[in-house]
């Protein structure tokens, strides 16, 4: 069976505001074009590509949010967003509590609240809320309740079980504890454990290889700083290049774009060796450095 998350209380404004967010950064890639070469042109770029960035991440909030279900079966329940699935079997389940209340000053979001808030209209979700329980007179006996929820806590069914407390809120609450009694009733046809379920090109090695990722990055932001040298000293050089026996000086852009060129194959010769030569892809990363330190040498030389 599968239940609909409660609708999102700010789904039209998230939505308005990622239109907003494309518009504003199509105007300043727009004006970054059309202007004259200069730094603040490339400055406009980089405003440009940071808030496309930005566009990006809530995007995929924004799908996440919009696919938010939940499917029943007798082996579990499972929590479904975007590529992403949480699964909760039926037999860990000990107890189903509503109207859990959250204390102001507990609970840790992924971002800080005025931007869920404001820019997000999921807000609850894929939060940790820490609770306290029910009677207890200590501080650390609490719950930790993982919220995939459209809904704030109060309005949540929060599963607890052995391995941790999840907050869901479907549409119909009532009909989805029914359906969750009548499944458990019957028993589970397979043993499932707890487990969040991810694409495998999230779980790669490559992400949690500080040198992988470092090159990796450096590479982009070397490229970018490649171009950035040349845009900002473009307006105060002469139309003709004097260490270059005349060459224009539209000419010097060939050098960023060789960085880019040499960043991009690189990358993805790397990529695809790196299960099984780790240490080649390292070396193809560090020989972008040098091929755009190369570029960036003879940017000095033309000017």
């Amino acid at each position: 069976m599968i239940f609909r998350a409660a609708p999102f209380p700010a789904r039209r404004r998230g939505l308005l505001t990622l239109a907003g967010l494309l518009l504003l950064v199509g105007l300043l890639l727009w004006l970054a074009l059309t202007l004259p070469v200069s730094g603040l042109s490339f400055a406009l770029l980089l405003a440009s590509l940071a808030l496309g960035a930005l566009w990006l991440y809530l995007a995929w909030r924004a799908w996440a949010c919009l696919s938010l279900g939940y499917w029943l079966d007798r082996n579990a329940v499972t929590v479904a967003w975007g590529p992403v699935r949480q699964v909760i079997p039926l037999p860990a389940i000990r107890e189903v509590r509503r109207h859990l209340q959250l204390p102001p000053a507990e609970g840790r979001a992924l971002l800080p609240a005025w931007l869920e808030e404001w820019l997000l209209y999921g807000h609850d979700l894929n939060k940790l809320r820490v609770v306290p329980r029910p009677g207890s007179g200590p501080a650390a006996a609490t719950w930790r309740v993982v919220c995939l929820a459209s809904r704030p806590l109060p309005e949540q069914l929060v599963l607890l079980t052995d391995h941790g407390a999840f907050g869901i809120s479907p549409a119909q609450p009532e009909a989805f504890l029914a359906a969750l009694e009548e499944h458990h009733q019957l028993g589970p046809t397979r043993l499932l454990g707890v487990e969040r379920r991810r694409p495998p090109l999230w779980e790669a090695a490559l992400w949690r290889d500080r040198w992988a990722v470092g090159l990796l990055a450096a590479g982009l932001v070397g490229g970018l700083a490649l171009l950035g040298l040349v845009m900002a000293r473009f307006p105060a050089l002469p139309a003709q290049l004097p260490g270059a026996q005349g060459l224009n000086k539209s000419a010097l852009f060939w050098l960023p774009t060789f960085g880019f060129a040499v960043w991009l194959i690189n990358s993805l010769w790397g990529l695809l060796i790196y299960r099984g030569q780790r240490v080649g892809a390292l070396l193809l990363w560090a020989g972008t450095l040098v091929g755009q330190a190369a570029a960036l040498a003879g940017f000095f030389a033309l000017t």
